[in-house]
């Protein structure tokens, strides 16, 4: 009786093995982007790509998958965030941080994320409170500027993300960092 059940409790584990083995739906290429960004955390701001910021000790980029920006973010305010469509809107940290998704193609993907706390700085070391003869200090002349009264911003475009500066109603300091995701945004219905 022993052997016999030693024997089905054996035969089940090695059937559950193969069934889970078989499973494994990733491919070795996306096993390999997850382990990069995973590997790719730092607290070294000077190992930081412009597409990230460093926060509680992770690299939070635009461009990782939105579950593995979810997952470094930590938890967000569920009573000030917006869930409960395809675009969602999550606030971190008592707002210090912003970040928008939309399910593009059955999948929840990165739009952009809103830096709001002077804590937290870009790549080059600038962020809320900066000013602008520091912003352009870092990153050169932006590409696009608007002004319309209201709202002062300056924007540096690359290849596959934008990093926007939005002033205070002074235009003297930063008061938001944005940073977007090109594709996914472009994929946004906004309305």
């Amino acid at each position: 009786m022993i052997k016999r059940t030693i024997s089905t409790l054996l035969l089940a584990s090695a059937m559950m093995i193969t069934i889970v083995g078989c499973s494994n739906s990733a491919t070795e290429e996306d096993t390999t982007e997850i382990e990069e960004a995973s590997d790719s955390n730092s607290d070294n701001t000077h190992e930081l790509t412009d597409d990230a910021f460093l926060y509680n000790g992770n690299k939070i980029s635009i461009l990782n998958d939105a579950a593995i920006t979810l997952g470094y973010l930590g938890d967000y305010d569920a009573d000030r965030s917006s869930t409960g469509s395809d675009y969602k809107n999550y606030l971190f940290d008592n707002g210090k941080i912003d970040f928008a998704t939309n399910v593009i193609d059955g999948k929840e993907a990165p739009v952009d994320i809103g830096i709001f706390s002077p804590d937290i700085k870009t790549s080059r070391d600038v962020g809320v409170g900066s000013t602008k003869d520091e912003i352009t200090g870092a990153y050169g002349d932006p590409d696009t500027k608007t002004d319309d009264g209201l709202i002062y911003t300056i924007e540096y475009q690359f290849d596959t993300y934008n990093i926007t500066f939005r002033f205070d109603d002074t235009k003297e300091k930063v008061d938001m960092v944005l940073y977007t995701n090109s594709y996914y945004h472009s994929k946004t219905a906004f309305s």
